[in-house]
């Protein structure tokens, strides 16, 4: 599968935005669940 680049680096950086909110959001999800004693289970099958 082939990627196409884009030559505006906006567009990386708004996504490296949008990678980093969500990546806050789990983390915190994740802490919320660790103090409520909620296990974190990971599964890849």
């Amino acid at each position: 599968m082939e990627v196409d680049k884009f030559n505006d680096i906006g567009i990386y950086h708004r996504a490296l935005e949008i990678q980093k909110i969500g990546n806050e959001a789990v983390n915190q999800a994740l802490e919320e669940n660790r103090k409520k004693g909620i296990p974190s289970v990971f599964s890849i099958n």
